[in-house]
């Protein structure tokens, strides 16, 4: 909705502090023509929710992919005969529960209210300390604050040393890498990208002449964003 024009800003998941990165959003990155513009770190709480009155008639339970990681031990526990059923978000988990008898979603409390959904069971995730790192997306650009960060994507040569290579000038530099993380390239089979997020803006002099050490380094290299550092 951003890239054709029909939204000003939206909201995507990163990563969680469970089940670790948001793989889809990440691919996604790669190709988007949006920009990274913020960072917001959540504590993510999940309800078991459903239209039955109790646990003991569920026969199908709906969910995305990461909420069910991050409850896979409370699943095993409590529900482990139900069959479990991947779908593209928890609001869509929900609408299918509202829908189909016997079943139940782990969602949010939001979407139990949306969706007129009992409350089976509450903060059923597995870790408390269960957060979740989101992206603001726009078109525009961030002004750099004095306490930013700035996150990219690159492919780098196929010879030895090759992820040192890139690693190394951030080094040199003094800039203070935050994550670095593999993806597999979509075009070509064994090759990888990887995404590094790092302290500085994209238009401080530092960092600018780092990233074109490092563009010598590798095949292409996108930066997705600065933005303020996320609390």
């Amino acid at each position: 909705m951003v890239e054709s024009g029909s939204a000003d800003y939206g909201v995507v998941p990163v990563e969680n502090s469970t089940e670790g990165a948001v793989t889809f959003t990440m691919d996604e990155l790669i190709e988007t023509s949006v920009n990274v513009i913020g960072e917001k770190f959540i504590r993510i709480s999940y309800y078991l929710i459903s239209g039955n009155g109790s646990m003991g008639g569920i026969k199908k339970l709906f969910s995305h992919p990461q909420p069910l990681g991050q409850c896979k031990d409370w699943l095993r526990k409590n529900l482990p005969d139900a069959e479990v059923i991947q779908v593209d978000s928890t609001s869509r988990a929900a609408q299918l529960a509202s829908e189909e008898p016997a079943s139940a979603a782990i969602a949010s409390f939001a979407a139990s209210e949306k969706y007129k959904l009992n409350i089976l069971a509450e903060h059923i995730e597995d870790l408390r300390e269960n957060y979740t790192r989101f992206f603001a997306l726009g078109r525009g650009f961030n002004m750099p604050t004095g306490k930013d960060k700035t996150s990219i994507v690159c492919a780098i040569k196929d010879k030895p040393g090759a992820l040192l290579d890139i690693i190394i000038p951030l080094k040199n530099a003094g800039i203070n890498m935050t994550k670095i993380e593999s993806r597999p390239n979509k075009k070509k089979m064994w090759e990888y990208n990887f995404f590094i997020d790092f302290h500085g803006h994209k238009n401080d002099k530092v960092v600018q002449d780092t990233l074109e050490i490092m563009k010598n380094e590798t095949y292409f290299l996108k930066i997705l964003g600065s933005y303020p550092v996320g609390m």
